[in-house]
């Protein structure tokens, strides 16, 4: 698996006056490959090459570069990767993309609590933005947040992404699978039609869930043969390191005072419960989330006053 896509080459694509030309190989996915792009003016962006076959059509990707495009224009926050161009040929479709080295997946053992509220408010935004625009994303994962130099956390990947006529809309639960493990309960129900707006609050619960315990373990899939998951949706303690007390969860673990690492646990664990509620007409909107004490009230603040230490920035990992 090493050497898929190595030898593709793709021809050099100018957007905006600029000319990229394939760089080094990043990686690759199910149907297709990732490069970094040389600029002509010297910056870098991404080649995602995408193969035309079964499960992965012209339409089907034509509608992800629609979506990411048009989401592009109107994005004035920086909430998602830019669309920057594409090509089309004879072997495939190449989007070019701005370039981000990292992923919340790749800083994810690192993360402090100040940086785990800063992610997650910021993924919180972007999803807001995705959702006013009528769009839900519906395959949001550690993998698929992207992390710039700066620190700036970016939604990236809208090969699963749906227009939506209201945010009440339905669709098959087959139709709106993404990654398994942030997949929603009512996603592995076959035949089903889903609301797809909380689809997308559900996957922002497992990374809030992963972000607090530095960890991507989490349950495989919310289905009532999943030992784990049965064990949270009936009310009690999973066996994760997350849930496991105060002492793992890094949103407690900094506070110098007990009665404040529990407190700190207490609500930090009913936002998650919120979240992650197996039924989606009780599940936390985003909006309802936006106004949870966790949210709106600074930790970096709440771990001073404790007189605990923090520090400013986490290593980071290469994507």
């Amino acid at each position: 698996m090493e050497n898929v896509g190595v030898a593709i080459k793709i021809r050099p694509i100018t957007v905006c006056g600029v000319k990229y030309t394939q760089g080094t190989f990043i990686g690759h996915g199910a149907f297709g490959t990732v490069w970094k792009a040389n600029g002509s003016d010297k910056t870098e962006a991404v080649f995602k090459h995408q193969k035309v076959q079964e499960g992965n059509t012209k339409l089907k990707i034509m509608q992800e570069y629609e979506i990411h495009r048009d989401l592009t224009a109107l994005d004035k926050s920086g909430q998602i990767i830019k669309m920057l161009g594409m090509s089309v040929n004879s072997k495939g479709i190449t989007l070019v993309l701005e370039l981000a080295e990292k992923t919340l997946h790749s800083v994810l053992s690192d993360l402090t609590p100040a940086e785990t509220q800063k992610y997650f408010r910021a993924l919180i935004f972007g999803v807001e933005f995705l959702h006013e625009q009528m769009i839900a994303h519906c395959d949001l994962s550690l993998k698929n947040l992207l992390i710039l130099d700066e620190g700036t956390l970016k939604i990236a990947d809208f090969g699963n992404a749906k227009r939506l006529a209201s945010k009440e809309q339905e669709m098959m639960s087959a139709d709106c699978r993404g990654n398994p493990q942030y997949c929603a309960p009512e996603l592995f129900e076959d035949g089903q039609m889903v609301k797809v707006l909380p689809l997308d609050t559900w996957s922002c619960g497992i990374v809030l869930l992963q972000l607090a315990q530095r960890s991507d373990r989490s349950w495989t899939q919310a289905t009532p043969h999943n030992r784990e998951y049965q064990r949270w949706s009936s009310g009690r303690t999973s066996n994760s390191d997350f849930w496991a007390g105060t002492d793992k969860c890094i949103m407690c673990k900094f506070y110098s005072l007990n009665s404040m690492r529990k407190a700190a646990y207490f609500h930090f664990t009913a936002l998650v419960k919120k979240i992650l509620c197996h039924d989606p007409t009780k599940r936390a909107t985003i909006a309802q989330i936006k106004h949870d004490q966790f949210f709106k009230v600074d930790v970096r603040a709440a771990i001073k006053r404790s007189g605990a230490a923090t520090r400013s920035s986490a290593k980071v990992s290469r994507y």
